[in-house]
């Protein structure tokens, strides 16, 4: 039989870009770039692992480092430039154009290119129970069948204050690194859990930009 994939993950909010668990955690995640170590000089290299120690010094909190890895899909671009390529009138040009595209397309499929995305999670609990946080938790199998918890607007706005006091704390020690973050929205939010559990349908089908328009589930049902 099919069951709900809420009824599984750990989500009963999101809400002024926090995502609130089903236990009565507030996630803040933030999405960061990376940086290529190996390209860095010996010099830079002890500079950012000097850095990288500073801050993991300096947290009086947990965080949480998550990294999303999937194949590129290069799809939209291949369709480009076969498009470009057919209204070129110069047929050398048409002749580059065909063997950069095979390039590329031989390059995607035949590597394996890896797209991968960075988040940092933070997390809010006001009970201060130990508990897995972030991630962690939003995909945790064990979970209890409490119903959707009532979140007041007091509460959110106590998380919200905390969140973001540890947000620029975190994004301060991270510049020092030349690492930028930002702040994923509740849209975000929405799209990164749409694509992690719909990987097939997201490249096909995009959200709409309205999320408060869907009236039905967004996750597809899994086997039970």
């Amino acid at each position: 039989m099919y069951a709900k994939t809420q009824a599984i993950l750990n989500i009963t909010n999101i809400k002024d870009n926090i995502l609130i668990t089903k236990s009565g955690t507030f996630c803040l995640i933030m999405q960061t770039n990376a940086i290529n170590f190996d390209l860095l000089s010996e010099n830079e290299q002890d500079a950012m692992i000097g850095a990288y120690a500073q801050l993991v010094s300096s947290l009086t909190f947990p965080i949480q480092i998550c990294i999303t890895t999937r194949r590129m899909d290069i799809t939209q671009y291949l369709q480009y430039l076969e498009n470009f390529e057919k209204r070129q009138p110069n047929k050398v040009l048409r002749d580059q154009i065909s063997f950069y595209r095979n390039f590329i397309n031989q390059l995607v499929v035949t590597g394996n290119v890896l797209y991968k995305k960075f988040f940092i999670v933070l997390s809010y609990d006001e009970a201060e129970s130990e508990k897995a946080t972030g991630f962690a938790q939003i995909f945790s199998g064990l979970l209890r069948k409490d119903p959707q918890i009532q979140v007041s607007q007091e509460q959110l706005e106590r998380a919200k204050t905390n969140l973001l006091e540890k947000k620029e704390f975190i994004m301060g020690l991270l510049n020092r690194m030349g690492i930028r973050a930002e702040q994923l929205k509740t849209k975000q939010i929405v799209d990164l859990f749409y694509n992690l559990y719909n990987p097939d349908e997201a490249e096909q089908q995009h959200l709409s930009q309205d999320i408060e328009s869907y009236t039905s589930s967004i996750v597809k049902p899994a086997m039970e």
